[in-house]
């Protein structure tokens, strides 16, 4: 599926299950997708998500937010941001470049409540002013309930950059930008990191 637009392939998804789906282009905008208090997002494959598996999904779109508005939440290669979701087995090729987001990652941008990604990885460069990952920029749960396993950010590629690392709230690493009752489980992390380091509670 070419797109050439200003959102991922989905603005919302609730309840779904999102199978090989693969997608190529351009995604620029100056917002995303917009859910109540979960902010703005913006995503290859879908913006924003809650109660949904991504399996075997492939994004090589260059995914590029250029607001320098606040209120944006998560930008992702496969998902901007995600509420109790399942990612397995998919991958990101396309670029992610964000002006002022909170989080960007190559997978998911962020991540809240129950979620697991398995056996993802991301070849393509990230770079943000604030949480920066590989795989997930930002991720956290009142439980240890966030699950990353068997992932990796492929040593061919996948630059993980902070455009600038005096914010308090910046951090960048090659997995994870920033998680809080994260579990990680066989990970791999060739990435080169222009940035300050991750940070985990």
């Amino acid at each position: 599926i070419i797109i050439h637009g200003t959102n991922g392939l989905f603005g919302h998804c609730d309840g779904a299950t999102i199978e090989n789906i693969h997608v190529k282009g351009v995604i620029e905008s100056s917002s995303g997708t917009e859910v109540g208090d979960y902010g703005i997002s913006l995503g290859g494959i879908c913006d924003f998500a809650r109660n949904t598996t991504f399996s075997h999904c492939t994004n090589n779109c260059i995914v590029i937010q250029n607001s320098s508005e606040s209120g944006i939440t998560g930008v992702g290669g496969i998902l901007g941001s995600g509420v109790n979701c399942i990612i397995d087995s998919c991958s990101n090729y396309g670029r992610v470049t964000v002006q002022h987001s909170m989080s960007a990652g190559g997978i998911a941008g962020t991540l809240t409540g129950i979620n697991t990604v398995n056996f993802c990885y991301n070849v393509a460069n990230v770079t943000n002013y604030f949480y920066t990952g590989g795989i997930v920029g930002y991720a956290s749960s009142s439980e240890q309930t966030v699950t990353i396993g068997a992932t990796s950010v492929n040593e061919t590629g996948g630059l993980i950059q902070l455009v600038k690392s005096s914010n308090e709230y910046s951090a960048a690493g090659g997995i994870i930008g920033f998680g809080r009752n994260v579990v990680f489980r066989s990970n791999s992390d060739y990435a080169n990191k222009a940035s300050i380091g991750g940070a985990s509670d």
